[in-house]
């Protein structure tokens, strides 16, 4: 309302004060004037039509006022499309440039860990070469001694702590190991993001002709990465029925560890020892992306289970983890067993 309308400085509000003024000084000065007889009737039609144009003037000024809100609404709200448009284009640029920046992220993510994964992966066939043959084949059932379990499970903590970043912020993840016993994995740790107990209670064994057991031998007999990405949904899923009710493994990257020894002059795999898994409650939050990581955490648990074996004892009570036939001879330089 104190917007000038005139070069004047005046507001439109002022202008009509001023004409209302105006108006009743003319007719003040037409009545005294005509009862004091002081000016002729021509003089009286000029001041009467003085007066006539000011109520017109004024007519208009509130017509004016009254359209102007409506008119400055319509004005506002064109504003406000054309400065939509701008801001939409703004955003979709954004858009674009956010998507360019995640797809480098995630390239340089992959290299980088692919590179660790090289690193961890050599020292770990280092230390096999270094640790000699494995002069007990026949094992008791578990690696891990009973008294190690809670540093184990600290470690699956620090794997969960990992993989946290990498995932939607309100996904759930935890962590598991699951240890060969005869021709079944049953889960010996858990971190991460789970009630333990409940799922110790309902767990139930995956056995060694388990779909997924078969990708994972497919995938190292292959040589590429004994790596896969499974869980509630995807066609080789065939595990925890009861479990499975907790929603908790709906995207799963699941890793195979095997003991190894140098001999011949090359790398003979002895058995798949664990199962090392990831699981996240939000389905495909695990992405190819996502594997070289995992990779380093196999092949540091692989570096482990290769210490660990050469320093157990033999199986004295007669239960030792059965071996299987190989399955077909893979790449140069391997032999394989489960």
């Amino acid at each position: 309302m104190n917007k000038k309308w005139l070069p004047f400085g005046l507001t439109l509000r002022e202008i009509i004060i001023s004409s209302i003024g105006a108006i009743i000084s003319t007719l003040i000065q037409s009545g005294v004037t005509l009862l004091t007889g002081t000016v002729k009737w021509d003089e009286l039609i000029i001041l009467r039509a003085f007066a006539f144009l000011v109520c017109q003037f004024v007519l208009v000024a509130v017509v004016i006022l009254v359209t102007r809100n409506s008119i400055q609404k319509k004005v506002t709200s064109l504003y406000e499309k054309n400065h939509a448009e701008e801001i939409s284009k703004i955003l979709h640029d954004h858009e674009n440039q956010m998507a360019k920046l995640e797809e480098k992220y995630r390239n340089d993510f992959v290299k980088i860990t692919d590179q660790q994964h090289r690193f961890i992966h050599n020292a770990r066939d280092l230390t096999v070469k270094m640790g000699g043959p494995v002069r007990n084949k026949i094992r008791s059932p578990s690696i891990i001694p009973e008294g190690f379990r809670p540093t184990l499970e600290l470690l699956l903590d620090k794997m969960e702590s990992a993989f946290k970043p990498l995932v939607p912020a309100d996904t759930k993840i935890f962590t598991a190991i699951r240890e060969r016993h005869g021709d079944d994995f049953i889960t010996i740790a858990r971190g991460g993001d789970t009630n333990k107990d409940a799922r110790q209670k309902d767990t139930e064994p995956i056995h060694i002709k388990n779909h997924m057991i078969e990708d994972l031998l497919r995938s190292f007999h292959s040589g590429t990465d004994c790596v896969i990405i499974t869980g509630q949904g995807y066609p080789n899923w065939h595990i925890g029925r009861k479990n499975n009710e907790k929603k908790e493994d709906l995207s799963v990257l699941m890793g195979a560890v095997f003991s190894k020894e140098w001999s011949d002059n090359q790398f003979k795999p002895i058995q798949m020892e664990w199962l090392l898994c990831v699981n996240a409650n939000k389905f495909g939050v695990f992405k190819e992306e996502h594997k070289p990581m995992m990779k380093c955490f196999t092949d540091v648990c692989g570096l482990m289970i290769n210490i660990f074996i050469r320093h157990q004892p033999p199986d004295t009570s007669g239960e030792n983890r059965k071996r299987q036939k190989p399955p077909p001879s893979g790449p140069t330089g391997h032999t394989w067993s489960i």
